[in-house]
């Protein structure tokens, strides 16, 4: 149906309301209805009400259709405005005219008859709605309600006869409650003793106060603000200290308490502002005082909620409607739903409201026994939690041992307990020690001490040094003699094994002005180990590992969705974990953050313009394009962007960062979704290390490596962004084309996308360079040979080149290298370091 025939129908529907306002001006001048129009103005109100139905479909699809939301929303507030003043003031005169009526028609059931003539007999009796029987299942907490009801609608009410009160009591009855009484006979002799055995049970004060106070002090808490957290957790007191009351408990002295009880639940911004509302007030207030508070806050909330949800509804364009899901995640800090502040936290050992990290009852356990409560609970041994076991299990490993395993079940492998009797002799064997020897000899000497000792020197010799004594033998083997042979000369030293000759010698060939050089070196045990690991770590060939199921899924996504586009540029598809429908309203933060940003502008106007330059740039490359036909779709996310300044860049001073992890409506970002995907490259020391051993080396990046990238069009909704160069222009919403810079999976693809060129190059030497000497948009390689240097370089430039990438800031530590590679070129891509200058790569420096 199109809009001209909605509007013609619109117009229908707003005549029939007129004629209905002019019926009840007619009738506004009655002080009450009689009959005849008291029935035609219940006809009538009740054919308003289906109107209403009508014009909101109308409306609906008018919305839908029109350019200008704002004018049909006019339109709904107009309608809406007449229509439900009109209807309240039918109402209003139809309950002046409820007491005639209902009076009449009293007087009519009592006197059982009526003449004809009289109108009275014609009256309608107004049908009340029905009272339900109070229910009780056995709370002790629900107990004084439904006594209290029970016995005013039935017990209490002689008309109705005990084997009904007793079909009454049964069907207000269940679960323990209803045990209680099931095996009485349904006779009314048994009614009274039924009643009795639920009131001994019950009426127990001790439980009751128990019961209420348990729920005063086990409140919800809250951990963000809303309406509706305020009003439960204020109704909730209102209700149990009602309670308490009944019970006869001085509850009129109770304020402080539960004043400072309900503070520990409030969100924080509740409380800072209850704080400041007290000022330097130092007398106790009031649990009247309180409450007022809390009502005129929620009360603020509430209306700000909806005018937020109109402003959902009736923005430029129409919003992501928000997915109101249930998550069972156990160890999620995101509670789903429609309550944020429900603490989605539970423990699987103690059954309480915390993760089993912080479970003490776990944490005091022995490994063995956390290793076996794990599998009784069918727990993964890695993350601790359930639906998959350590093999599927993509979290990280053991911080200890990088085993699949958590680290509260890590295993130390120490050396066995012995008793007290038993000693332990260690001792550190250096192999290289042992072939040490003295290839100088002493320095003979004429001098002779005035105190002659007879002394048996050892000449030195070619022997093998057999034992290295440490410190702690050392001093132990001493003894007191010692004589001094003059300065610069040796100290003779009485030992347990002999005397020793320490200190300096001169040798045979020492002259005047030259000096020995002494080294020092300390060997520490766990250093030397450390070091000695990492050695055969990196000399060794790297362990096959084994890949998580997250990590195949993105490797098989790779290689099915990957393709090239007429250009050469690669086109690859985002890996994800969850459906994006997941995703809630991300709009209206983007909105606030890019608000944000245009005020930093106002105030800084040389970073608006770095700002601007690079937003520009990025349209005019192609990397992003104007969102012309936006739609109300369930898979659109909206990144909020804010700008870093890098003043050391040779290059970009500005870059504009993307927050995919700005989190939605429903408690979920972009990134929460997305699969982070698996390592491709090298680690970063071998990457330098191999980088140190070569004779010629050369250094370059690939220019904006991620924005060469294209994704998936179906995928690009998910990057909208809001931009307008000024704020007096339009605010349009753009989609971003390319891999994001900020997105959970840009560093995987981007580099798979780099390892996949290098594997399509016939080359050897240039795939090996691309996928070995690549760390992220970084190469950094050399050889010992010029020739090969210059060839693999050129190899991997036309390579990259044949997918839109392209190699800049070459550096090359021998500069004639670099115009064999690229040519006559620019000094931004090309860059000779001279002698005293020097470069920095991946954070070490070199010239």
């Amino acid at each position: 149906m199109d809009a001209k025939t909605l509007k013609k129908n619109r117009g229908s529907v707003k005549a029939k309301l007129t004629i209905f306002k002019g019926h009840l001006e007619q009738l506004t001048t009655c002080t009450k209805l009689n009959t005849l129009r008291f029935r035609e103005l219940s006809a009538r109100l009740n054919r308003i009400n289906e109107l209403y139905k009508e014009f909101d479909s109308i409306q609906n699809n008018l919305e839908t259709l029109s350019d200008t939301p704002e004018d049909e929303f006019n339109e709904r507030q107009e309608f809406e405005a007449g229509y439900f003043s009109t209807v309240a003031a039918a109402q209003e005169l139809l309950d002046r005219s409820v007491e005639r009526p209902a009076r009449a028609g009293h007087d009519l059931a009592v006197a059982g008859s009526s003449t004809a003539n009289d109108s009275g007999a014609f009256l309608p009796t107004l049908k009340l709605p029905t009272i339900h029987l109070p229910t009780f299942a056995g709370g002790y907490q629900d107990w004084l309600e439904f006594h209290d009801t029970y016995m005013s609608l039935i017990h209490l009410n002689d008309s109705i006869p005990k084997i009904q009160k007793y079909h009454y009591l049964r069907a207000s009855l269940r679960d323990n409650a209803a045990l209680l009484i099931q095996s009485l006979d349904l006779s009314g002799d048994n009614y009274d003793v039924a009643w009795d055995l639920l009131c001994e049970r019950y009426n127990n004060t001790k439980l009751l106060v128990n019961n209420h106070l348990k729920a005063l002090f086990n409140l919800e808490p809250m951990f963000k603000e809303s309406s509706t957290g305020l009003r439960n957790i204020i109704d909730s007191v209102n209700k149990n200290i009602r309670a308490l009351k009944t019970l006869h408990l001085p509850t009129e002295h109770w304020d402080a308490i539960i004043i400072y009880v309900i503070c520990t639940k409030l969100d924080h911004a509740t409380l800072k502002d209850w704080e400041m509302q007290r000022g330097s007030n130092n007398a106790i207030p009031t649990l009247s005082e309180f409450n007022s508070f809390i009502k005129n806050r929620a009360a603020w909330l509430e209306s700000i909620e909806e005018n937020h949800q109109k402003l959902r509804r009736y923005s430029d364009t129409p919003p992501v409607r928000a997915k109101t899901f249930v998550a069972n995640y156990s160890n999620s800090a995101h509670a789903s739903g429609s309550n944020p502040s429900q603490n989605s936290y539970f423990c699987p050992i103690c059954k309480q409201s915390h993760s089993i990290y912080e479970c003490t009852k776990f944490r005091s356990m022995t490994i063995e026994g956390r290793m076996d409560k794990l599998k009784q609970l069918n727990l993964c041994q890695n993350c601790l939690r359930k639906g998959h076991d350590e093999t599927h299990c993509w979290r990280g490993s053991c911080k200890i041992c990088n085993k699949r395993h958590n680290s509260m079940i890590h295993l130390n492998h120490e050396e066995p307990n012995l008793d007290s009797n038993t000693n332990i002799d260690q001792c550190v064997v250096l192999p290289n020690v042992e072939n040490l020897t003295n290839n100088t000899e002493p320095k003979q000497t004429t001098n002779q001490s005035s105190n002659t000792i007879s002394l048996s020197v050892t000449h030195p010799s070619q022997a093998q040094v057999q034992m290295l004594l440490g410190a702690d033998i050392f001093w132990d083997i001493l003894c007191n003699n010692r004589v001094s042979l003059g300065k610069a000369k040796p100290t003779l030293v009485e030992t347990k094994l002999g005397w020793l000759v320490v200190g300096s010698i001169p040798t045979s060939y020492n002259t005047l002005g030259q000096h020995d050089t002494v080294h020092c070196n300390l060997i520490n045990k766990m250093e030397l180990e450390e070091k000695i690991n990492k050695y055969f770590e990196l000399e060794s060939l790297p362990a096959q590992q084994s890949q998580s199921r997250d990590e195949a899924d993105c490797e098989k996504l790779f290689l099915k969705t990957t393709v090239r586009n007429p250009d050469g540029r690669m086109v690859v598809t985002i890996p994800l974990k969850e459906n994006p429908q997941c995703l809630g309203d991300s709009k209206q933060q983007a909105l606030i953050r890019f608000n944000s940003l245009e005020r930093k502008f106002s105030k800084n106007e040389a970073f608006k313009t770095k700002y601007i330059n690079f937003m520009e740039e990025y349209i005019e490359l192609g990397h992003m394009s104007e969102n012309k036909t936006p739609q109300d779709d369930n898979e659109s996310y909206f990144l909020p962007h804010h700008g870093v300044l890098r003043e050391d860049s040779i290059t970009t001073k500005l870059r504009t960062v993307f927050d995919a992890s700005a989190v939605t409506s429903t408690g979920k970002s972009f990134n929460d979704i997305q699969l982070i995907g698996p390592p491709v490259q090298d680690d970063l020391l071998s990457i330098l290390i191999r980088f140190r051993q070569h004779k010629y080396v050369v250094t370059a990046d690939v220019e904006k490596m991620y924005r060469q990238i294209l994704v998936n069009e179906s995928q690009r909704s998910l990057q909208q962004i809001f931009w307008r160069s000024d704020p007096s222009l339009e605010l349009k919403q753009y989609k971003l084309n390319t891999i994001t810079y900020g997105t959970a999976s840009a560093p995987h693809l981007a580099t798979r996308c780099l390892k996949q060129l290098g594997l399509e190059s016939t080359n050897e030497g240039v795939r090996e360079v691309i996928i070995h000497d690549f760390y992220v948009d970084d190469l950094n390689t050399g050889s010992d040979n010029e020739k090969t240097l210059i060839d693999n370089c050129k190899g991997v430039l036309e390579q990259l080149r044949g997918a839109q990438m392209n190699l800049r800031k070459w550096r090359c530590n021998k500069p004639e290298l670099l115009k064999n590679i690229v040519g006559e070129t620019s000094q931004d891509e090309l860059q000779i370091l001279d002698k005293d200058e020097y470069a920095k790569i991946l954070g070490l420096q070199w010239a």
